[in-house]
């Protein structure tokens, strides 16, 4: 070995302890090693997660004076109503609690979105709660595709534990309503 062979392992040698009492870690053997550890390490993104509604109470103001009010004097059927489609998915049933949670989903076929609040009525139909689509529902599109575009379709609506039937309604921005579904 020559004298600049020499320089270069010695260089090669000084360079691994460097990296050993820096890093603390053994210089990689092999080239597979080496681009291994120059990789940067690549994570999964994180998708923000939706705060839902724990209660009526936490439901938007825009519900507050709504309660006893029957649906036909605070909104209009209009020609929505036969223009959506749904489906209540989950009623709590826990006796416990003050209120019932109720879960599903919801499209306004007219406006091909979704609704971005709904009413709780009892049979009735005066105004027991409220709701709001705060779900990511990607099992809906995917059932019916040539209908809903989004996944952003589920609510989480609250109401008393009323003795009887319930009705959810869709609420779109020009304040008609549509049924979406009925429970008890």
């Amino acid at each position: 070995m020559n004298f600049s062979g020499r320089r270069l392992q010695f260089c090669g040698g000084f360079i691994a302890l460097c990296l050993v009492a820096t890093c603390g870690k053994a210089p990689p053997e092999t080239v597979e090693e080496a681009a291994a550890a120059a990789a940067p390490a690549v994570t999964a993104p994180v998708a923000p997660v939706a705060v839902l509604p724990q209660s009526l109470s936490s439901i938007a103001g825009w519900s507050a004076d709504m309660a006893g009010a029957a649906i036909a004097d605070r909104f209009q059927a209009g020609t929505l109503f036969e223009n959506c489609t749904g489906n209540i998915d989950a009623v709590s049933s826990d006796a416990s609690v003050a209120e019932r949670r109720i879960e599903g989903w919801s499209w306004n076929l007219a406006n091909t979105t979704a609704f971005e609040t709904v009413v709780v009525t009892n049979a009735e139909g005066a105004i027991i709660g409220a709701g709001e689509t705060v779900i990511d529902r990607p099992d809906v599109p995917a059932a019916i595709p040539q209908s809903v575009a989004t996944s952003k379709v589920g609510f989480v609506a609250f109401a008393p534990q009323p003795s009887g039937a319930i009705k959810i309604y869709g609420i779109d921005q020009g304040g008609s309503y549509c049924l979406i579904g009925a429970s008890g």
